[in-house]
């Protein structure tokens, strides 16, 4: 039996749609039909840029899916086919040290499905059973984008900056990471600013939740914050976008004993050189954050659920427009979330 799949062949070059058998299922293992895949600019890292490398070539990209199960393995027991589930694309192995204590995104043999192992830019997928997280019947498969963007943020706030109510934060990038870290910042109880240089994506911002969305190709953020927090500063600033005066911008919007949490990336852009005293003189601190785990899929699922967080999915493809879906995201012309529908 065949399938259609987008494969990674070369930096620069599109993805190519080619027909591969469908997978095999395993003893511990699903077959999903793939319902949807987000698309996120992790692929451009790979893809374009060269950045990241593929576990093998060719590939198959696509790390955010939804999907049904079809089929199961002889051994397991905890889903059915027909399920409605996710795929956490942080496979861990569950018995290296970071796994025990409860943090598996940072595995020491971790698999990444759309990375190192083939992903969900395809009709079928499999994966061990133990990495899936079933959807409730009443959540579309749009759903996907939870798998990142929902994960990464809901990790970043509660995890890693520990966002308290009553505390103000800066969201640098309303992009597809950034609008769901808006909305979790303000369950944590935060006011919250939004930093980006498109109209449409800070409309997008107010519309789930941001406190004040501020175009920094109009206004000076470093002067607008400190406007907005009787000079004091932002107690945390998560950086989505990963240039070097993103965060330049981002450390001096800090306030005293304020958080910078790393998020984003780009090729060839560092940090800024900055002397220990600038962050010693306001006890700030540089965090990074990195995806999050099993279990906090399963409670972004549940905020979806109780209509705590919306999806922001604005654009769908089809498998064979998976090219043009990757370009218009590099180009910024996604407003939202895109995702390819199989």
């Amino acid at each position: 039996m065949k399938m259609r799949a987008a494969r990674f062949y070369q930096v620069g070059k599109d993805l190519k749609i080619e027909k591969v058998a469908v997978p095999k299922v395993g003893p511990n293992e699903a077959l999903l039909k793939i319902k949807g895949c987000g698309v996120c600019h992790t692929d451009i890292h790979f893809i374009y840029e060269g950045l990241l490398k593929p576990g093998k070539i060719p590939q198959i990209m696509g790390h955010e899916p939804s999907g049904e199960i079809v089929e199961l393995g002889s051994h397991v027991q905890d889903h059915n086919v027909g399920d409605k589930v996710l795929i956490h694309f942080y496979q861990s192995c569950g018995i290296c040290h970071y796994c025990l204590i409860e943090k598996e995104n940072l595995c020491l043999n971790l698999k990444h499905f759309g990375f190192n192992v083939d992903g969900g830019y395809s009709e079928y997928a499999v994966v061990g059973s133990r990495h899936l997280v079933k959807l409730p019947e009443e959540i579309s498969y749009d759903a996907c984008i939870l798998v990142d963007s929902g994960v990464t943020s809901y990790h970043a706030i509660t995890k890693v900056a520990k966002l308290k109510p009553g505390e103000t934060t800066m969201i640098m990038g309303a992009g597809g990471v950034g609008l769901m870290l808006i909305q979790i910042a303000k369950l944590s109880g935060a006011e919250v600013f939004a930093i980006d240089v498109n109209e449409e994506k800070l409309k997008l911002a107010k519309k789930v939740g941001a406190d004040k969305a501020i175009n920094s190709r109009k206004k000076d953020v470093f002067d607008e914050v400190m406007n907005f927090t009787d000079k004091t500063g932002v107690d945390a600033v998560f950086e989505t976008v990963g240039f070097e005066n993103t965060y330049e911008i981002s450390l001096n919007c800090l306030s005293r004993g304020g958080r910078l949490v790393i998020i984003g990336y780009q090729p060839e852009n560092y940090l800024p050189r900055i002397h220990p005293i600038q962050l010693i003189v306001k006890e700030a601190s540089i965090l990074t954050s990195r995806a999050g785990t099993h279990g906090e899929l399963k409670k972004v699922v549940d905020l979806l659920r109780r209509e705590k967080i919306q999806l922001t999915v604005t654009d769908k493809f089809k498998l064979e427009q998976v090219n043009e879906a990757l370009s218009k995201l590099s180009n910024g012309e996604i407003i939202g979330r895109a995702i390819i529908v199989p």
